[in-house]
């Protein structure tokens, strides 16, 4: 394929997506910039200018939002509003910047391809601003062993990162919108300790991921016994000085009632145990003040193995990293590395999924296939991947070498970016355990509802609460729940029968997995009042996800719940004030 045939693709490509003739052929003075960071003779060669491709887009997007409109005179001057604020914000965050871009993939001697991706800017401002200095040996790198099967190194500015969101907030929304920003973040610190902005500029710019793998664990699934590698691994970010984040990561851990221990390292640090004892997989949390470095590690063994890689062999050293780096620059801003034995490994567990859950398997199959992972495929000998970022004066190259397919060109293009995909991806995952757990509350409810009203239906009553930590199912004496039998009896003077022995209304009271510890959900009844003609009601709560409990249980009167509860609605939760919002969940007997 040559590379004037490619080059013609790249110009259509431009002109179908951005909408508008060039014009007049004229000399590119970018021309020599870009090529220069590429690779000729190569499986494909893409070159293509972006200075008007924001504009293209803004301009495609205005007509849309013309034709979109039932009356486009009506909403002219809106249209021309938001779009006024929308140029705005792509002029601040610097993406009116793009000028051109380039790649080109080759295939090497021993049959692994190396892809060459440049972007060109015609100034560094912005969101780019935040791509950290100078490209460098990173030091990051001396903290990860040599055995390391996948590991990921980042160097970002984060305060310029956090100033340039300040901007694009005012733009976009002006003062009233940068000071609720500030309250929410204030909102944020005031509840969880977390400070952002003193992190993001207390930060020094470089952050790591590092992972190894161990003997398998197996693990019972619905659908049956899975094979999954022990892990460890660590997360480390290096500060300027001082320890806004492990002040921050202490408050906010230490609120949420998970410090375990907190102890000085050998080093003379500070250390936080997150857990009494490790888990199934080894998993035994821990976050360490090293120098200038945080360091949160899966177990002691993990944090040994970070802190001790310069003296027994660094990632760098190893046969796998070796083969894959070269060729390719030392000094650079970021790094990413995904070895053979972890891609057979990810391909293992696929395969697994696979023979147990096909339709799972499915929505695994596209981020496999941007790793380079056919688990289909049973001769697969992967080579691996090592990806680098090196800052240009007035640009941004990506090098991905090992198992690169030229076919694939969005393989290409994507593997530089998986980190930010994954900052993008953990929260959408985590919002998605969210509302999964939501959704789990409410149907326990709904089963302990049914146990309730059928407990008195026998009865004549609801099942008794107590705030006698001695009989209360969540041992507390702070949120009242259902009233247990008493450790080693029977019987009880005056204590009605549960509703799980000794008739079984219910098999197990079901576990409020939003609570701290492993405990049923908050209970409360009241009898009915004759006089007033009200009958008697009950209440079932839990804190929600943000784990506080918003309702003030004691603010029930004695004649019973009202029918619509209004004073339980400002303390409901609403996902829509966020997945993670102030508010309970609850369930009363008229619902």
């Amino acid at each position: 394929m040559s590379i004037r045939f490619l080059a013609a693709v790249a110009a259509c490509v431009t002109l179908l997506t951005f909408g508008r003739l060039a014009g007049a052929v004229v000399p590119n003075p970018d021309w020599d910039t870009v090529t220069a960071q590429l690779e000729e003779g190569g499986d494909a060669y893409l070159y293509a200018s972006l200075d008007t491709a924001m504009d293209s887009i803004l301009d495609r997007l205005y007509l849309l939002a013309l034709m979109g409109a039932q009356q486009g005179g009506q909403y002219q001057a809106e249209i021309d509003q938001m779009m006024e604020v929308l140029r705005a914000v792509v002029e601040v965050t610097g993406f009116q910047e793009l000028d051109d871009v380039g790649a080109s993939v080759v295939t090497l001697e021993d049959g692994s391809r190396r892809a060459r991706l440049y972007l060109q800017l015609q100034e560094v401002r912005g969101f780019f601003n935040a791509r950290g200095d100078e490209p460098r040996v990173l030091e990051a790198m001396s903290f990860i062993p040599r055995d390391a099967v996948a590991a990921t190194v980042q160097n970002i500015d984060t305060g310029a990162l956090m100033q340039v969101i300040d901007e694009a907030v005012v733009v976009g929304a002006g003062q009233v919108g940068k000071t609720e920003l500030d309250k929410q973040l204030q909102v944020l610190k005031d509840k969880s300790g977390v400070d952002l902005r003193g992190i993001a500029t207390s930060m020094a710019g470089e952050y790591a991921t590092w992972m190894t793998l161990g003997e398998p664990v197996l693990k019972e699934t619905p659908n049956g016994v899975l094979r999954i590698p022990r892990v460890e691994f660590c997360f480390l970010a290096k500060t300027k000085g001082g320890s806004p984040l492990f002040d921050s990561i202490h408050h906010g851990i230490d609120r949420a009632g998970k410090v375990v221990n907190e102890q000085t390292h050998s080093g003379g640090g500070r250390m936080l145990v997150l857990s009494a004892e490790a888990n199934e997989f080894g998993l035994r949390p821990l976050v360490v003040e090293v120098g200038d470095w945080v360091i949160f590690a899966s177990n002691e063994k993990a944090l040994e193995r970070s802190l001790s890689a310069r003296a027994l062999g660094t990632l760098a050293a190893s046969p796998a990293y070796q083969k894959l780096a070269a060729g390719m620059p030392a000094e650079v801003n970021s790094v990413m590395f995904i070895s053979p034995e972890a891609k057979l490994a990810l391909a293992d567990l696929a395969a697994q999924v696979s023979a147990l859950n096909p339709l799972q398997a499915q929505e695994m199959g596209p981020v496999l296939g941007i790793m380079g992972i056919a688990y289909t495929e049973g001769n697969f000998e992967p080579r691996g991947i090592l990806s680098v970022r090196v800052n240009k004066p007035n640009g941004i190259l990506w090098i991905t070498q090992g198992d690169v397919d030229a076919t694939d060109a969005f393989r290409v293009l994507l593997l530089p970016a998986l980190p930010v995909f994954a900052a993008i991806a953990v929260p959408n995952f985590i919002e998605a355990q969210t509302r999964s757990k939501v959704a789990r509350t409410r149907s326990d409810m709904r089963s302990m509802a049914t146990a309730i009203e059928t407990y008195r239906v026998d009865h004549n009553d609801y099942p008794a609460w107590s705030l006698d930590p001695a009989l209360n199912a969540r041992g507390s004496a702070e949120i009242p729940s259902l009233r247990t039998w008493p450790e080693g009896t029977s019987s009880y003077e005056g204590l009605h029968m549960t509703v799980t022995s000794p008739i079984a209304y219910i098999t197990s009271l079901p576990e409020d997995i939003f609570a701290d510890e492993k405990v049923t959900f908050g209970y409360y009844a009241i009898p009915g009042d004759k006089d007033s003609g009200s009958r008697p009601a009950w209440l079932l709560f839990s804190p929600g996800p943000d784990g506080d409990f918003d309702i003030k249980w004691e603010m029930l009167k004695p004649g019973g719940l009202p029918a619509n509860s209004p004073w339980l609605l400002p303390m409901t939760y609403d996902p829509t004030n966020g997945t993670v919002s102030d508010g309970d969940i609850w369930r009363i007997n008229n619902r």
